[in-house]
């Protein structure tokens, strides 16, 4: 995930900072800030889904 998407989402979902928090640290207006958090949830969950896809099969060998 590049550096736009993964400060929001740390600053946010991980830092539990507000929208406004966030967009005043990064510089940005509150909009970009939640476009790029929904972004980066997007791309988190296609990663998540991908690994859980690949690792379907070693877990059907057992």
């Amino acid at each position: 995930m590049s550096e736009i998407y993964r400060s929001v989402m740390l600053l946010r979902d991980v830092e539990d900072l507000s929208t406004e928090e966030t967009a005043q640290i990064l510089g940005l207006n509150t909009d970009a800030v939640k476009t790029r958090l929904h972004r980066a949830r997007l791309l988190a969950r296609k990663k998540r889904d991908t690994y859980l896809r690949a690792s379907r099969p070693a877990l059907e060998k057992n």
